[in-house]
């Protein structure tokens, strides 16, 4: 009976291996840097097409020094993306921002070249504010199959009384209506100006003289959903030389802003959230994480399972402030074969209040119990791995020895969930753990002593 059982429990543990799918960079070991310009004094669309690796708006040769040249382009889930630059934050369609301008011009000028494909065309957007109201708002269409010179341009304004901010915004394709945008289309500009009598005030940097250099870590293998600077790579790391950073940001009109991480592919445009293939129905999701808020904020993970498009299983974890890495360890149990799992991290509770501004999340080696990353579940040492566990079979009571007290002996089954734990409080050197309430099968010791130094060994009980 007892050799069969043992069979048994061997096979069922290395069947589950067999099946084992790792988690696609959770080590967060693998990124992506990518160097660039940014146009400096302009807002533009570059934060939200470094997802896809892709530089939207670039600095290129003007009529004299530097212009700006926007084009659209194709996501990487497949989207068009109209490149964009604004003077200011803030949605230029809803009147949002603005930028100090108190003169009445008769005109807006400026210098372009473009090579619009098919029907497209770029579009400019003028809106000029009094006390945060509207008072003249005009749309502009410019366009060209191939014009590889630069030609001038001057549309006519027309306001009566003067304003006190001005909102100025263009795009590479005819986001307004939508009508003929695409892939490829681009259009450089150069010098913008006011003109019109007694007019002086410039518009800061509408020349596209002046650029920082920027760097952008993209992390391979997960997709970000929310703004980019939210995310970043930093060498705090549990293991290995880099770990994932979440942080809540200052957004517009007092608003905080944050970003999630997705094991899969969040949508730009439409359609559902997409995970990664995933088929066992049982198993744990660990890693280790260090957390700190300001207010009383949890960071969150979120972990589901779908078959065919409808969820079959899910659980949910909130994160609470930890000063140094701690082990989380999620149960990811369906209710029937899944073939896909979604896996989502924030610096925030994604449940209840709305997020609090500076909460930080330093993740590392976030792992399936079924496929544990090279790196390995936990730290060993020397002195933690030197644990005698016996008898292997065990009944009723496992015996451990060579353990310091105050080491924490936890049990896991073959899924990852926590069983049994108990902390060792005497000086003798063998501890006991009364594991009769244990089903037969394989299980999980894990040590770890009062370092953080950990090791693990298993066991079959029958």
């Amino acid at each position: 009976m007892k050799k069969s059982l043992l069979a048994l429990g061997l096979l069922t543990f290395l069947s589950y291996g067999v099946y084992a799918q790792s988690i696609l960079n959770g080590s967060f070991e693998d990124w992506t840097t990518t160097q660039y310009d940014d146009l400096s004094n302009w807002a533009n669309s570059n934060r939200e097409t470094l997802r896809s690796g892709i530089i939207s708006v670039t600095k290129v040769s003007g009529v004299t020094g530097s212009a700006v040249k926007l084009e659209t382009s194709l996501s990487s889930m497949g989207d068009t993306m109209g490149a964009f630059i604004s003077n200011t934050p803030g949605d230029p369609l809803n009147g949002e921002g603005g930028v100090p301008f108190s003169q009445i011009p008769t005109a807006f000028t400026g210098k372009y070249k473009a090579n619009m494909a098919g029907s497209d065309s770029a579009i400019l957007l003028i809106n000029f504010k009094k006390n945060g109201a509207s008072i003249g708002t005009m749309f502009f269409t410019l366009g060209g199959k191939n014009q590889t010179t630069f030609s001038t341009f001057s549309f006519p304004i027309s306001l009566t009384t003067a304003p006190d901010s001005v909102i100025i915004a263009c795009a590479s394709s005819n986001l307004l209506t939508q009508i003929g945008v695409a892939i490829g289309s681009n259009i450089t500009y150069d010098d913008f100006a006011f003109t019109g009598p007694g007019v002086t005030q410039t518009i800061p940097n509408g020349n596209f003289e002046t650029w920082t250099v920027m760097s952008s870590d993209k992390i391979n293998g997960w997709d970000v959903g929310g703004p980019m600077e939210c995310v970043s790579k930093v060498p705090d790391a549990y293991k290995g030389t880099a770990a994932l950073k979440l942080v809540t940001i200052s957004g517009e009109n007092g608003s905080v802003n944050e970003a999630y991480l997705i094991n899969g592919k969040f949508p730009q445009q439409r359609g559902s959230i997409m995970g990664l293939p995933f088929t066992n129905q049982n198993d744990t999701l660990i890693g280790y994480y260090k957390f700190s808020t300001p207010g009383v904020d949890s960071a969150s993970i979120s972990v589901q399972t779908t078959k065919g498009g409808n969820f079959v299983g899910g659980s949910y974890l909130a994160l609470e402030p930890k000063a140094t890495y701690t082990q989380f360890r999620i149960p990811v149990i369906s209710t029937d074969v899944p073939d896909s799992i979604i896996i989502i991290i924030g610096a925030s509770s994604i449940q209840g209040s709305d997020p609090t501004l500076g909460n930080i999340l330093i993740l590392d080696e976030v792992q399936l119990a079924s496929a544990p990353l090279n790196t390995g579940l936990l730290t060993l040492s020397a002195k933690a791995d030197n644990f005698n566990l016996y008898p292997n079979p065990a009944s009723n009571t496992l015996f451990i020895s060579n353990i310091e007290t105050g080491a924490t002996i936890s049990i896991y089954d073959i899924t990852g969930k926590l069983m049994l734990t108990q902390t060792k409080t005497d000086a003798d050197n063998k501890t006991s753990i009364n594991i009769d309430q244990l089903h037969s099968g394989i299980y999980q010791c894990i040590i770890v002593d009062k370092t953080g130094a950990s090791s693990q060994q298993k066991f079959l009980k029958h």
